[in-house]
């Protein structure tokens, strides 16, 4: 382990400088309590008071053993042990990474000392913290919870449960158990009585009852607790389709979708109840830019193509209308007949 002597820096003493000692003041005549940091690079240990004097609007500026000017963004933390002023090139690197453990609370003394003479003076310095009960810690503590935030918005699901009636839940388990008795019931009377003119056919038969018999308990035990799941669409909004750290642009990173819709006569198939379903799907809640409707016309006729038309001439009034209000049913002909009969004494009976 290597050890530390008492480390004491010769001033001059026309500058009126004395003896500098890690206790008290290296100015002459003040026996103040030194700061925790070394305001200037020649490391003088200096008390508040006398910084304050020397830097403030008062004084010169200029350290009072180098005669340098001040350079507050090169303020150095004063590293102690033992009550002693330590040079960095004395330390080990095992040392050395002991004393950095410590480091952050000397910074928070150091902003807070720093803080304080910039208030005296009025004068307010980028990259310095001015008030003396705000410290780093409670900047981490801030960016902490941020990230907590943003950790649990990234876990969060994007489907929920959906509780089952637990009334019809047990009405169905009930079902099933009397299902399951009856069934060993039935195979236990069928292994009891074996068919001696036939074995061989008996066996196999008893073989694939036993077999379909242990397939549908197999395919009921998912039953007896089934789970319904829904899209939570909030959270698949706020992953996919809004402004944050995983998607700083804005843009919507649901994946396209291509609708193609296919017609070939329209006496068969009448216009209008294509165009209604053009209408619905284009106004469907899926980003605008993600979805495309396409229709196949395989008679190629006229009708088809002109009441196409006018359905997307229609969609620019209808889609915006849809998501502004919340439109359901979205096809423009089930909204219409919902409030009104729309063909009353318009069509020829």
């Amino acid at each position: 382990m290597t050890s530390f002597a008492n480390t004491e820096i010769e001033m001059n003493s026309g500058n009126g400088l004395q003896t500098q000692s890690p206790e008290t003041c290296g100015v002459v005549g003040c026996n103040g309590v030194p700061m925790t940091v070394f305001p200037c690079d020649c490391e003088l240990v200096i008390c508040s008071d006398c910084f304050r004097q020397a830097a403030g609007p008062k004084g010169d500026g200029l350290c009072p053993a180098c005669q340098q000017p001040y350079d507050l963004a090169q303020m150095k933390p004063r590293r102690m042990m033992n009550q002693k002023v330590v040079s960095w090139g004395d330390l080990t690197e095992f040392e050395n990474r002991g004393l950095s453990n410590r480091s952050s609370h000397y910074d928070s003394e150091r902003n807070a000392e720093v803080g304080g003479w910039q208030r005296e003076n009025g004068e307010a310095r980028e990259g310095y913290v001015h008030d003396d009960h705000v410290n780093d810690d409670d900047f981490d503590d801030c960016d902490d919870d941020d990230d907590d935030d943003d950790r649990k918005k990234k876990r969060r699901p994007l489907s929920k449960q959906m509780s089952i009636p637990i009334v019809t839940l047990s009405i169905y388990r009930l079902v099933i158990f009397i299902r399951f008795c009856v069934l060993v019931l039935y195979l236990i009377w069928r292994i009891s009585n074996v068919n001696n003119d036939a074995v061989w056919l008996w066996g196999i038969s008893i073989v694939c009852e036993i077999w379909f018999a242990f397939s549908w308990v197999l395919d009921q035990l998912p039953k007896l607790s089934p789970i319904n799941r829904m899209t939570d669409l909030a959270v698949l909004k706020e992953k996919f389709d809004k402004k944050g750290p995983s998607n700083p642009s804005g843009r919507s990173d649901l994946p396209g979708i291509d609708v193609f819709i296919t017609t070939a006569d329209p006496e068969k198939e009448p216009s209008l109840v294509t165009a209604n379903t053009v209408l619905s799907i284009l106004a469907a809640d899926y980003p605008v830019e993600k979805l495309a409707c396409y229709v196949s016309d395989d008679g190629g006729t006229l009708l088809t193509y002109e009441a196409m038309t006018e359905a997307a001439i229609f969609a620019q009034l209808w889609v915006p209308f849809c998501r502004k209000h919340g439109i359901e049913p979205r096809s423009p002909e089930a909204y219409f007949n919902s409030k009104r009969d729309p063909y009353n004494n318009k069509v020829n009976a």
